[in-house]
Formats: structure tokens, sequence, C-alpha cells
């Protein structure tokens, strides 16, 4: 890691990092595993259609969404593929909104109507000792 980063970092500064940066590193491994394992994938076509469909859909109200030529929304996506940071932006977004469907299709989910009390009941941090009279802080 100190040889590879190009901002000057100490080995202090990595050690002080280096859990958050292998938590992600874990979670990136798994990203992609999850990806390839399911055959997702974001290509440059993908971006342009989001894209078009972007500008498609902010048009301001009352004017007709099919009135901007599909040749120009094709030059606007363009412009935007030469931006290197912006494209990234939507690759992770796209990717994130298809693992996120996968995990939906796959996950089998319950919902049940409760009340405030009982949510928050259910959503208190759990404590795994007695509370005594003595004053402590958690």
């Amino acid at each position: 890691m100190l040889e590879t980063n190009k901002e000057n970092v100490t080995e202090e500064q990595i050690e002080k990092e280096y859990s958050v940066y292998a938590d992600s590193l874990k979670w990136q491994l798994i990203e992609n595993k999850i990806l390839k394992d399911n055959n997702i994938e974001v290509g440059r076509n993908d971006i342009k259609e989001y894209v078009k469909n972007y500008f498609r859909t902010s048009m301001p109200a009352g004017v007709d969404s099919n009135m901007m030529p599909e040749d120009k929304l094709d030059e606007i996506a363009e412009r935007l593929l030469q931006n290197k940071e912006e494209t990234k932006r939507i690759y992770d977004k796209l990717y994130d909104d298809k693992i996120k469907d996968l995990f939906k299709s796959k996950v089998k989910q319950k919902r049940e109507e409760i009340s405030y009390e009982e949510f928050v009941k259910v959503a208190a941090p759990k404590h795994d000792h007695d509370h005594h009279d003595h004053d402590h802080e958690h």
C-alpha cells in the first residue's frame, strides 16, 4: 500500500486506516464475485441509454420528451462519456442498481405492520448485561 499510493502517506496513516481499506477491499471482492456469478455487466450502451433516459425524463412539465431528437440525445450521451469521472459514477450506480435488483429477486421479503412502540423495541440496541444502580457509560 505504501509503494502503490500516489500521495505521500506514512506507515502510521496506513496502519490507522488499514481496517477501513481492508473492509472496502473485501466488499469489492464479494461484489465482483456476485457480478461474475450472475453475469451482470454494464456496458457503454447501458450508460448511453441511462443518460438519454435521464434527459428524456427531466424535461420541464408540459414539454414532450419525444421533442428531443434521438441523434441529439446520442450526441449528449457521447459528450458525457468523455468525462471519465462522470462515466465511472454512472457505471457504479448502474452496477449498484443491478445488484439491488438481484438481491430483491433472491430474498423473500416479509412485511409486517407494527406500532411505533414495537418498532422502537425491535430497533433499540440490545444489551447483554443487567443494569444496576451504579453509574457507568456505554
